[in-house]
Parts: C-alpha cells; structure tokens; sequence
C-alpha cells in the first residue's frame, strides 16, 4: 500500500482474492412481518494492518424486520 493520497487499485486480482463465508439463514413469516436471523463466519477477513489501510469489516449475526425483496 501506498501513501495517504495514492490512488486504489480496484482491479480484480484473481479468483483467491475473493472473500468467503460460510452460514445459515432462517426466515420466518409472522402476523407482525418477515423476521430474519443470519448467522455467519467469515473464512478469510482481512485484520486491522496499520494507521493507513483498512481491515475487513465483519458482522456475525444480523436481524431484521419487515418485508422481504
């Protein structure tokens, strides 16, 4: 990585630069909406390297409430 300033490669690099996960969802269809539970382990999340670059940003359980699209 390059400097603060220095532009961002955003060019694909190959197919093993691809994030992974691996999970389980489950839906279900209440009088009050559509409830969804996720829970989920990334494979291959970039940490935290220095002050200048980014690591991967991960959640591993989501929810939410209402209609499905």
């Amino acid at each position: 990585m390059g400097a603060l300033g220095d532009p961002i490669d955003y060019k694909f690099h190959g197919y093993g630069s691809l994030k992974k996960s691996v999970g389980i969802a489950v839906q279900w269809l209440a009088p009050l909406g559509l409830f969804r539970f996720s829970l989920a382990m990334p494979l291959n999340a970039e940490r935290l390297q220095d002050n200048v670059t980014w690591g991967d940003q991960t959640e591993k359980f989501q929810f939410s409430i209402g209609q499905a699209f």
